[in-house]
């Protein structure tokens, strides 16, 4: 006897919001007469408020794959008929940037401690309608991005890679990387 098999790989449905509502009894003590009330879980702060999955997906929307917060707002209106509003948003990415801070400080580390070199660049894009920066460093295992209002010596110094870094800096020749020791050229 042969078998033959087919898999379809696929959404349910519905994908809908979960709502779980946590109650905590109130009560006065016959003796004493104090109001004592049982504790909600740690992470529930607010009377109503977002979990951290519908958050990860806004944040991952809005600053992975760089979707504004009105777009954001927009497809989990599509997706789940309900519209965090655009501070949620922010608040989430903000809550998420808190998260990952110590990572990201790891990497900077790294990136100025490793005898790999580092290959470093920038590239505009627009922050509320004006030019800022992106300056990216990374290695084969790492990469940190850093946006900056200004392109230069003086946001190179503030994102703080360059000026302590002592191995190789691989980069397009753009002028303020000179300023630094050891440099490699890229092959453009």
């Amino acid at each position: 006897m042969r078998v033959e098999k087919r898999q379809v790989f696929d959404l349910p449905e519905v994908v809908a919001i979960e709502v779980t509502e946590h109650q905590a009894e109130v009560k006065r003590c016959p003796v004493c007469g104090e109001m004592n009330k049982v504790a909600f879980p740690a992470e529930v702060t607010q009377s109503v408020q977002y979990g951290p999955r519908i958050k990860a997906q806004a944040v991952y929307w809005n600053q992975h794959h760089h979707i504004p917060v009105e777009r954001t707002q927009e497809v989990l209106t599509d997706l789940y008929g309900h519209t965090p509003s655009a501070p949620a948003i922010v608040a989430s990415s903000r809550e998420m940037e808190a998260q990952v801070a110590p990572v990201n400080e790891m990497v900077k580390e790294y990136l100025v401690d490793t005898e790999e070199p580092v290959h470093r660049d920038e590239t505009g894009l627009r922050v509320a309608e004006k030019l800022h920066w992106t300056y990216v460093a990374s290695t084969e295992k790492v990469t940190y991005l850093a946006v900056h209002d200004r392109r230069g010596r003086k946001a190179l110094d503030e994102v703080g890679i360059l000026p302590p870094r002592k191995g190789v800096v691989v980069h397009d020749g753009y002028s303020s990387y000179r300023q630094y020791p050891r440099h490699g050229a890229c092959a453009l």
